[in-house]
């Protein structure tokens, strides 16, 4: 009898590949990523949609590693691809723009950062409206771009816009919303709104923050300006906390 060919389940490992990531614990979460997909090229080739997502998602274990090189070859053959085969407007490749997007923002390419970021932020307004959460994430995006090059100003509207949307539509709690209140609390630092930037990062702390958030509060160059407020104090010493090994 023929031999049956093992079924790739391919959706459930991706899950578990996204939890990992969600944890921070990326090592593991590349590691499954990269089996997926070598499998998936060899089993249904390059081109097929579940491989485009498999090479998008590995790209993203990458930025969140900050390998941002690695990350920018691996999205851009992937979006390359994903144009052609699945066409602009498709889901798998707006995420890869975006992820695209911010790789080039780790890396300082700013105005192809920019450009790219506001062209996959249209199509998601036109596609899927301005209250879909796709679209309100990927203001945090542009708002952290805007950030970057000290457009303080800019980067404060659109981090509020974002911020508005997502409270209305994940809450306060959803890793996103609690990612834009930390960004924002940053900008508004760097403004000299020391009122504002207390309240927002108190929003933040209030809730786990992403991996790529936590650490001591008092070393983040941003919040330079909060430094000797009580309350910052406080928050400091939270941040602290929790970034402690366990046992210590």
């Amino acid at each position: 009898m023929p031999r049956r060919r093992r079924k790739i389940h391919s959706a459930h490992t991706s899950n578990i590949a996204a939890a990992l990531q969600d944890q921070g614990k990326w090592a593991e979460a590349e590691r499954i990523c990269l089996e997926l997909l070598t499998a998936l090229r060899r089993v249904k080739g390059a081109e097929h949609p579940d491989t485009l997502l498999a090479m998008g998602n590995l790209g993203g274990v990458l930025l969140d590693e900050k390998r941002y090189a690695e990350a920018e070859r691996l999205l851009r053959q992937t979006l390359e691809i994903e144009r052609r085969v699945l066409g602009p407007e498709h889901r798998f490749t707006l995420v890869t723009a975006g992820n695209l997007g911010e790789t080039l923002t780790g890396e300082g390419q700013y105005p192809e950062a920019e450009k790219l970021i506001r062209e996959t932020l249209e199509i998601k307004r036109r596609t899927l409206g301005q209250s879909h959460k796709v679209y309100l994430a990927s203001l945090h995006a542009l708002g952290t771009l805007l950030q970057r090059e000290s457009r303080y100003p800019e980067a404060e509207l659109v981090l509020t816009a974002g911020l508005e949307g997502l409270r209305r539509v994940v809450g306060d709690a959803h890793p996103k919303t609690v990612s834009t209140y930390y960004v924002l609390a940053e900008v508004l630092a760097q403004e000299g709104k020391r009122e504002e930037a207390l309240r927002n990062l108190q929003s933040a702390m209030q809730h786990k923050l992403p991996p790529d958030l936590q650490g001591d509060l008092q070393k983040q160059p941003a919040f330079r300006s909060l430094h000797g407020d009580p309350v910052f104090e406080a928050l400091a010493a939270v941040s602290r906390k929790r970034s402690a090994p366990a046992g210590k």
